[in-house]
């Protein structure tokens, strides 16, 4: 048979249909982005109501107490929240990616998502007070036309050291089949720390008709906590205070005296408050809008569409034995 052959150009084009409508756009999007924060000290709280959405919510009270946060919902495709603090606080923030799809085609579909790396991490000086606390979340929910909202993924993990001479709490819920990281927590008498790099999976949406429209509601959130009483040095004589070089006055050894070579909230050699206690919960995923794959809803192969792609294949082969028989 020649290689040009009716049978065999036709089984190319069946081949070839199954492939596109594999990888075919699957839908039209319609992308909403929301940033919020609070902060029980101060710094930046709102953002504009259009994307870019970048809040830093960093401040002191000038009497050791501080908070350094983070959240932003970017339209170029990133969002993730930061919130950490030290001593006496309360910060949180939210970062949300909302996503009304148009199918485009009769298919299974999925949605992929990629977590950022974090960490939920607690720490207290030897002698402090209080507690310290960190939690981070990603939810992710879907609804398709006006049907009920369906949570697809709701993990929550938090750092908890609540008494001072003690190892913290550590909890995680919704994270099976997640895999983030099993040997990344490390725990100890006044602190603990989990932390996991990068991790990228799906979730199926099931089969979704054309025309029909699923939203997703992705999103991460973050918190911390303290009730820590700040640290007061009353001054290190002489000098700057750099690595310990304290002329002509007492060697401090306090977490962060600048006595000891570490650093003050007050600059210099003079008197100032420090950190006795702190607490970070990170968490963030760049969606990168401009990658179909990583954000749109991606038909996969079903039965059907295998069996005759398997057909052609088999057809193929067949004609190939043919001609070497021939």
């Amino acid at each position: 048979m020649r290689v040009g052959s009716p049978l065999r150009v036709s089984l190319l084009i069946s081949c070839s249909a199954v492939a596109f409508a594999v990888i075919a756009p699957a839908a039209q999007a319609n992308i909403v982005l929301s940033a919020t924060a609070t902060s029980s000290i101060g710094g930046l709280t709102s953002s504009p109501v259009s994307p870019p959405h970048d809040i830093l919510p960093i401040a002191s009270d000038g009497a050791g107490n501080s908070t350094f946060g983070h959240v932003y919902a970017y339209d170029s495709g990133t969002i993730g929240s930061r919130s950490s603090g030290e001593n006496t606080y309360h910060i949180d923030g939210t970062a949300r990616y909302t996503n009304t799809y148009t199918v485009g085609q009769t298919g299974n579909y999925v949605f992929n998502y990629t977590l950022s790396p974090g960490e939920v991490s607690a720490f207290l000086s030897p002698g402090a007070n209080g507690s310290q606390k960190s939690s981070v979340s990603a939810v992710i929910t879907a609804q398709v036309d006006s049907g009920p909202v369906v949570t697809k993924l709701d993990y929550h993990a938090s750092m908890d050291l609540q008494t001072p001479g003690s190892s913290p709490i550590f909890q995680e819920t919704g994270a099976s089949g997640l895999n983030l990281n099993p040997g990344g927590l490390s725990t100890g008498i006044n602190f603990g720390t989990y932390a996991w790099d990068s991790y990228a999976s799906s979730i199926s949406l099931g089969t979704l008709l054309a025309g029909q429209s699923v939203i997703i509601d992705y999103v991460i959130g973050s918190s911390a906590d303290g009730t820590t009483t700040p640290g007061f040095s009353p001054g290190c004589g002489y000098g700057y205070g750099y690595g310990g070089e304290c002329y002509g006055g007492p060697i401090f050894t306090a977490f962060n005296n600048v006595c000891a070579g570490e650093s003050l909230i007050f600059d210099g050699c003079g008197s100032g408050f420090y950190a006795l206690g702190s607490a970070i919960g990170r968490f963030g995923d760049p969606l990168n809008f401009g990658d179909t794959a990583s954000i749109a809803l991606v038909p996969v192969p079903e039965p059907a569409s295998m069996g005759v792609l398997g057909a052609g294949v088999a057809g193929l082969a067949f004609m190939r034995r043919r001609r070497s028989k021939a």
